[in-house]
């Protein structure tokens, strides 16, 4: 039998269990929950747009003639559409009735067509209007002889139980620094082929990535040694997105993927592990084994589009990744970052299409057919200064940096005595000086036991971002915060990550287990952000070992096992 049908039978068994211990937790709670009802909505919505929501019903308790759900939502969101396991769904608005504005869907029990014992796929189409931020709510009416014998909502089930979940909205408006992405229409096609001759153990492959209808294998990394397949990514017709092409499963999350919205990909390989992990957003959704016979050279990522919708793809990056997977993460809505530990192979934004078009680079290869430029709407943004401040003489020394050189305008520097309610101290320019740094001086207020500062920058679109808020005071302050070390175990390499409230000197050793010094990762000052540092146990024992960072005010410790 050839291996790609024992592969899939494979798989499908592996789903078919996956679904019967789902079934099995939730006859289980059958006893106790009436029914379950789970919402799953984009991360990132287009401010006045279309998007969708997933809705998956069972209804355990069918001791009624007929049950209604109850879709509840303010003026920021409406209802446009919904499909019941892909069958378009009859719903009515109603203003006069319990609720302020509820879309009702009604199932009748006695349709002998429907299984209503059976998982409900439930899509709902929605508009969001120009709010920053929104919710939908969720009650279902029991109904016998035509009158309601029980309303359950969210509020009716303890907190482990989580029977029926709410649906926080947040709604973006799009920024010019994304610039453009780039189109594939059916039969288009684009193909990056990573030609690295170098040794490397890790690497990064991330992107933004919309996709407007189901597509088979819209995605796949290829290992290019014998253009084997590793992993590629589908959707199904109800929106959630599936896995093909595996040979060892080490985790799988379900996840659901709606229209116009955008979803950040990476694809994280560990080759000293032989390891691949695929997060969207900030979910891991696969894990998996990916052999000895792994290649670096020629490996590659391919977008193929064989359906009739339409697929975006903006600000794509492949790197030699020494650092955790959370620092990517931590900054997916930025168009630069820097990673101590790494180096940046590719970094493609699409706003040249003659860079595109005659690509040309000696560490990687880009191909393609029928692919069109478009202007992005992706969730990347201008990021935000930093905002440092020193003590001299009673006078506050107020620092800080653009890191958005080509999409801010100018800066007001703002002024809180609670946190709250800020006022503007000062405003200036914003200069193409890349080398350029903002000062500002400002007594010390000895009125306050606390003070807060933070930077407004106004970009040339006009829209705006802060820096982080600085609170000085003379209590103990938390100045960072010291991440595990990842891998952990780990064998002889791990990294280690360290988040700065503040600008402030700290010191980072490692220890062991009698407490003698056997590294010192940093002494002196770091700047706000994430900073990361790698550590090499190749020339120490296996054991226990220790991570310390301190400063003036404060100490954390984290503890590492080194496993040979």
């Amino acid at each position: 039998m050839p291996l790609k049908n024992v592969m899939d039978k494979i798989i499908n068994k592996y789903l078919q269990l996956l679904l019967l211990t789902v079934l099995l937790v939730s006859s289980a709670q059958s006893q106790r929950m009436p029914l379950y009802l789970k919402a799953k909505a984009p991360e990132y919505i287009l401010s006045d747009s279309e998007f969708e929501v997933s809705l998956l019903l069972r209804m355990f308790d069918l001791n009624a003639d007929e049950i209604v759900l109850h879709i509840l939502t303010s003026d920021a969101v409406d209802l446009r559409g919904v499909k019941v396991n892909g069958k378009q769904k009859i719903f009515s608005l109603n203003k006069s009735g319990r609720f302020k504005k509820s879309f009702d869907i009604r199932f009748d029990l006695k349709d002998n067509f429907t299984n209503y014992e059976s998982f409900l796929n439930i899509g709902l189409n929605l508009i969001s209007a120009k709010y920053e931020s929104s919710k939908i709510d969720f009650k279902v009416d029991y109904v016998k002889n035509k009158k309601i014998i029980r309303t359950y909502s969210a509020d009716d089930f303890g907190s482990s139980e989580k029977a029926i979940n709410k649906v926080n909205f947040n709604f973006y408006k799009p920024q010019k620094t994304p610039g453009k992405s780039i189109l594939l229409k059916q039969d288009s096609e684009i193909k990056f082929s990573f030609n690295d001759k170098k040794e490397t153990s890790n690497f990064l492959v991330e992107f933004w990535g919309r996709i407007d209808n189901p597509s088979d294998k819209f995605l796949s990394f290829i290992n290019g040694s014998g253009k084997d397949t590793i992993v590629s990514i589908n959707i199904n017709e109800n929106k959630i997105l599936s896995v093909k092409d595996i040979d060892k499963i080490k985790f799988i999350k379900e996840y659901f993927v709606s229209k116009n919205a955008w979803y950040h990909f990476s694809l994280f390989i560990n080759i000293n592990n032989s390891s691949a992990d695929i997060y969207i957003n900030d979910d891991l959704i696969l894990s998996i084994e990916i052999g000895s016979a792994f290649v670096v050279n020629n490996f590659e990522v391919m977008f193929n589009n064989s359906s009739a919708g339409k697929i975006e793809i903006d600000q794509l990056k492949i790197w030699e990744f020494n650092n955790t997977p959370r620092l990517s993460l931590a900054n997916k809505n930025y168009e630069y970052y820097a990673a101590d530990s790494s180096r940046l192979f590719l970094n493609l934004s699409f706003n040249d299409e003659n860079q595109i078009r005659n690509f040309n680079s000696a560490e990687a290869s880009l191909s393609f057919k029928g692919i069109s430029f478009k202007n992005s709407t992706a969730p990347i943004f201008s990021r935000a200064p930093e905002l440092n401040a020193y003590l001299y003489n009673g006078i506050y020394q107020l620092e800080w940096k653009n890191n958005s050189r080509k999409d801010a305008d100018y800066f007001e520097l703002e002024k809180s005595i609670d946190g709250n309610n800020y006022k503007k101290i000062f405003e200036t320019f914003a200069s193409n000086d890349p080398e350029k740094i903002y000062y500002f001086s400002d007594h010390k207020d000895v009125s306050n036991d606390v003070i807060y500062y933070r930077v407004k920058q106004i970009n040339k679109d006009r829209s705006f971002v802060y820096s982080v808020s600085l609170k000085i005071g003379q209590g103990e302050i938390k100045l960072f915060n010291l991440g595990q070390n990842y891998p952990n175990p780990f064998n002889p390499q791990t990294t280690i990550s360290i988040e700065m409230l503040e600008a402030f000197e700290v010191d980072i050793y490692v220890y062991d287990i009698v407490g003698e010094k056997v590294a010192v990762l940093n002494k002196g000052v770091l700047s706000q952000g994430i900073h990361t540092f790698a550590f090499d146990g190749s020339n120490l024992p296996s054991g226990i070992y220790f991570c310390e960072a301190k400063s003036e005010k404060s100490t954390d410790v984290r503890k590492m096992i080194l496993a040979k």
